[in-house]
């Protein structure tokens, strides 16, 4: 199964000679089993402070911003009706929540965890 490409680690575990443990084989009687040469390929999630995104928002609805963070890292924003207006923003490779907060506060915004869903609102109404 394919995932997005940032929500996976792919770590590759040789083990090999020279690289890494031969694995054991339980010997038959009388004679010792040779080691068996294997590569296992483990897949981890990561967490939600590991994710990063890039984005280039040259003149864009706030809004729009907001919601393809949303969709790239797969959490649910809503944003206050008093959230608009146009911004330009480059990252590159920024956790997605810096990038998010940085995004929010520059434009006079913030948001706020409320069980499990991301608030967006104006300063004053945090």
């Amino acid at each position: 199964m394919v995932q997005r490409a940032g929500a996976f680690l792919l770590m590759l575990v040789f083990l090999c000679s020279g690289i890494g443990a031969y694995a054991q084989q339980p010997a038959s009687e009388g004679a010792a089993a040779p080691a068996e040469k294997k590569i296992v390929v483990e897949q981890r999630q990561a967490s939600d402070e590991e994710k990063t995104v890039s984005f280039d928002f040259p003149d864009t609805d706030i809004r729009v911003a907001i919601e393809t963070i949303a969709i790239k890292v797969g959490v649910n924003i809503v944003a206050g009706p008093e959230v608009k207006g146009r911004i330009s923003m480059k990252l590159d490779n920024v956790p997605w929540q810096k990038a998010l907060d940085i995004l929010l506060k520059t434009y006079g915004y913030g948001f706020v965890w409320d069980e499990g869903i991301i608030r967006v609102m104006s300063l004053e109404n945090r």
